[in-house]
């Protein structure tokens, strides 16, 4: 199992992307870099916030 870290995009890919992600049977925690501008909760993921 990995643990796959993303960086979060407000383009319609990223949806996509993390879709496959989130169905692949491999992964087991999904990280979302994001400066802010995530929020949900989404099936095997987790936003954390970039310091800058």
């Amino acid at each position: 199992m990995i643990t796959v870290v993303l960086p979060f995009s407000p383009e319609s890919y990223f949806q996509e992307t993390l879709s496959q992600f989130i169905q692949s049977p491999l992964v087991k925690k999904i990280i979302i870099a994001h400066g802010g501008d995530f929020f949900g909760t989404i099936e095997k993921c987790k936003g954390t916030k970039e310091r800058r």
